[in-house]
């Protein structure tokens, strides 16, 4: 948000212990990050935590993605400063490229990350203008692999295993590449995508927020929740065969579980959960 860059930012993790209907789960926090710059959009695996880090602005970059390992045990610096390239190229001397660049929105699945950089600068009709490109950096190989080049801009990447999904906002389609394979295509139109295995979850749109599932495997995609213009669902996030998402109405917002094998919907949270949280929106995210 706006009000991010006016506040110092500490990136938590939580630890959670297994919990049974009689316990609660315990809880342990422990800061990961000390900078006072702003840390933001983390993300976790096994391997390590990602997340987008203000503090290199003497680089020439607003915005740079950094991991704590936990099997070397520190932090680590992900991406450095890329000398920005246009398309077509040479870049004008008067565009003030080297301004504002940022490598953010990390995401991380085992060893690999993916994240959107802005180094890429594309001519429209009258101007130029940012189209981010989405890249994979690899811990086991410390190497960096573009993904997606368009001349468009690509922000949001999701990443899991050898499979990644991103959204254009220009057109609202969101893309799924098997950077394996080389294998990429436009799965729908909608925000907010996650991927987990063979499924890919997004807000759909139009008419409103819908809950869309995409299947890579059947090149099918169905919906489970339908908006009816006076209730509406969103952020999606998907585990496995479980989908988590929040159903929205004039009374708040509630987090809902739906199970792909069973195709039941159980609600999870209720009025008040919310009442308690003062009325703001309690938003679901899956513990991979």
């Amino acid at each position: 948000t706006e009000n991010a860059k006016n506040f110092e930012k500490r990136t938590l993790i939580s630890g959670f212990a297994t919990a049974n209907a009689q316990t609660s789960s315990a809880l342990t926090v422990s800061q990961i990050t000390t900078n006072p710059s702003s840390q933001d959009h983390a993300s976790i695996s096994d391997r390590a935590i990602v997340w987008s880090d203000t503090r290199n602005p003497s680089s020439k970059t607003d915005v740079d993605v950094y991991a704590y390992d936990f099997t070397a045990g520190k932090e680590t610096q992900i991406t450095t400063y890329l000398t920005p390239y246009c398309d077509p190229s040479p870049c004008p001397s008067d565009i003030g490229i080297g301004e504002g660049r940022q490598q953010w929105y990390p995401s991380i699945s085992g060893t690999k990350v993916a994240y959107s950089d802005n180094a890429h600068i594309c001519f429209g009709d009258l101007y130029w203008y940012t189209c981010a490109d989405i890249y994979v950096y690899d811990f086991t190989t410390n190497l960096t692999s573009l993904v997606s080049s368009k001349k468009l801009n690509q922000i949001e990447p999701d990443i899991d295993g050898s499979k990644v999904v991103w959204r254009i906002p220009a057109t609202d389609e969101i893309l799924f590449k098997n950077i394996e394979t080389g294998f990429e295509s436009v799965i729908g139109i909608g925000y907010g995508q996650k991927i987990s295995g063979n499924y890919i979850v997004y807000s759909k749109s139009p008419p409103g927020p819908e809950i869309a599932v995409y299947n890579i495997a059947t090149n099918q995609m169905f919906t489970i929740y339908t908006n009816n213009y006076s209730t509406e669902a969103r952020n999606p996030d998907v585990d496995g065969n479980n989908v988590v998402y929040n159903h929205h109405d004039v009374n708040g917002s509630d987090v809902f579980l739906y199970n792909i094998s069973t195709n039941k919907t159980r609600r999870l949270t209720s009025k008040s959960d919310r009442e308690n949280r003062c009325g703001e929106d309690l938003i679901p995210r899956s513990l991979n």
